[in-house]
């Protein structure tokens, strides 16, 4: 196993009736990581010695039996969930063995997995959408529902509910890119929490709700205004800065910043540089290298961005 369960007596701290809490460890060999768990228990160093080392030499009875029994199905149910993971790992261990039976169809929960899933992975920008999205819907729960979204359920969100979401956002003067977005997140936590009998979205026809499909509009600098932006004379470092990383990702066919920003000498293949995308690397089994020539236009402006870091 690459892992190891146990029940311990936490002496660091005496309680103020002098009694030390009862935790459970969690420890994973391939790390050597520990985690301790609150199991609400608190026993004295004998009663623990009696109860949990030694329990077959005495002859338990009455509410020891009963913190005996308590403490032994803690135990074998994490080592069952445990055992359950090809992997071990804290978080997943962590959600099994801890999650409420509410929890399962709280919008919030699952919203707040995501949240720290995509922190761990240092995700931020997508983590804030998740937040975003959240907030938005917090605001529509208590108008529509009259609950907090603490207690909003998967239940609750129907087509109906949905259609009606869409309608009170645009009455805030949101656009549709925005709605799509919300709503495809909130698609995404539906599947992340495997809610399939009342699962609302898909086609019209189907009497689901179709998340708004918008149109990109493509709006192109003509010469003249890229010679202004070319031409501008910055006041301070930050603005030099700024406008070498822009027109960097302009030459490279909008090429995104932050794979800009990781970019190393060492992705300089003679005449030309290569990178992955940032963005789709983790999503794809596949990692497709992307390339971009260098020409005299915009040379000049990578060798600034470099020496601006």
């Amino acid at each position: 196993m690459s892992y190891i369960i146990s029940i311990w007596l936490d002496r660091r701290r005496a309680k103020s009736n002098g009694k030390f809490p009862v935790k459970l460890r969690a420890y994973k060999k391939s790390n050597q990581k520990e985690k301790s768990y609150s199991i609400n228990t608190s026993l004295s160093i004998n009663e623990f010695e009696t109860i949990w080392i030694n329990p077959k030499d005495k002859n338990l009875r009455g509410k020891n039996k009963e913190i005996y029994l308590k403490l032994q199905a803690i135990e074998q149910r994490a080592n069952k969930e445990a055992g359950q993971m090809t992997v071990f790992d804290f978080p997943k261990f962590e959600t099994k063995m801890f999650r409420k039976s509410s929890d399962q169809n709280n919008v919030q929960y699952h919203f707040n997995l995501a949240i720290d899933k995509n922190k761990e992975n240092d995700k931020i920008g997508t983590s804030e959408s998740y937040k975003y999205t959240l907030n938005s819907l917090a605001i529509f729960s208590k108008i529509k529902n009259k609950i907090e979204i603490e207690k909003l359920t998967f239940e609750a969100i129907n087509v109906e509910w949905l259609s009606d979401y869409e309608k009170f956002m645009l009455s805030k003067g949101k656009s549709y890119t925005t709605i799509s977005i919300y709503t495809r997140t909130l698609r995404v936590i539906f599947n992340n929490a495997i809610i399939k009998d009342i699962y609302p979205f898909g086609a019209k026809k189907n009497n689901k709700y179709q998340i708004p499909n918008t149109k990109k509009v493509k709006k192109a600098l003509n010469p003249n205004q890229l010679k202004c932006l070319f031409d501008a004379e910055v006041k301070n470092r930050n603005e030099a800065k700024a406008k070498a990383f822009w027109f960097l990702s302009y030459s490279c066919n909008g090429m995104n910043l932050k794979d800009i920003a990781l970019l190393k000498y060492s992705d300089i293949k003679g005449d030309k540089f290569e990178y992955y995308r940032a963005k789709t690397f983790d999503k794809s089994t596949e990692k497709k290298n992307y390339n971009n020539l260098f020409n005299r236009f915009y040379e000049g402006c990578y060798l600034k961005v470099w020496n601006q870091k």
